[in-house]
């Protein structure tokens, strides 16, 4: 170097240097990582989807058990028990109906994750 001017400007300039590449590996680690598209359902889903049959099977059994309440001569000559028995009817229904479409919801996602 000729002189002390021209030696700190050659430092300066390498300090310089050397932050803009610091900087530069950095910046891509700070970023956000995206998150990660799920491929399966979550755990409670799964499991949810892992019982539905059978669930659907004791609430089967439930809406049998209420319409041949509702067909029982006994039932349909008092009033209030046809009342009971219809109510207990539509309720079993009712819940047949969520369990179907429940298991209809979580397949279609299950299929979407998969594809």
């Amino acid at each position: 170097f000729a002189d002390f001017e021209q030696w700190d400007d050659a430092m300066k300039d390498r300090a310089r240097e050397t932050a803009q590449a610091l900087k530069a590996t950095i910046e891509p680690a700070a970023a956000p990582a995206q998150k990660k598209k799920p491929t399966k359902l979550s755990y409670k889903e799964q499991r949810e989807f892992d019982g539905m049959e059978e669930a659907i099977l004791l609430a089967e059994e439930e809406l049998a058990a209420a319409q041949s309440d509702l067909a029982d001569p006994a039932v349909a000559t008092d009033p209030t028990r046809v009342g009971a028995a219809h109510a207990r009817f539509e309720k079993a229904q009712a819940a047949v109906e969520a369990l179907y479409a429940r298991w209809a919801e979580l397949e279609q996602k299950q299929a979407e994750l998969a594809g």
